[in-house]
């Protein structure tokens, strides 16, 4: 019981650091890096998203996402779940 009272806990916290972030601006350290050519930008760019792990891409499309619908007014609207059950036959 202990424990999935700790993993309720944890999930709640994660919910809250999240909406944290979304409610509030994010401190963002600046950076400038200057690069010799337009490729060694786009290499140094790809080579970033690539060592990004997968929550972290997830939270930046979900950001984007969010930004997105603000800009259309539609902030208050939840992304629609959609799902499908599919036979597979078998061959």
């Amino acid at each position: 019981m202990g424990a999935q009272r700790a993993l309720a806990a944890l999930s709640v916290s994660a919910f809250r650091s999240r909406a944290r972030r979304l409610c509030y601006p994010v401190l963002v350290d600046k950076v400038a890096k200057v690069f010799h050519s337009f490729e060694d930008a786009d290499h140094a760019d790809e080579e970033y998203y690539a060592n990004l792990t997968p929550q972290e891409r997830l939270d930046i499309l979900l950001d984007l996402i969010e930004q997105h619908r603000r800009a259309l007014g539609e902030a208050d609207q939840r992304l629609e779940r959609v799902y499908r059950v599919t036979e597979l036959s078998q061959s």
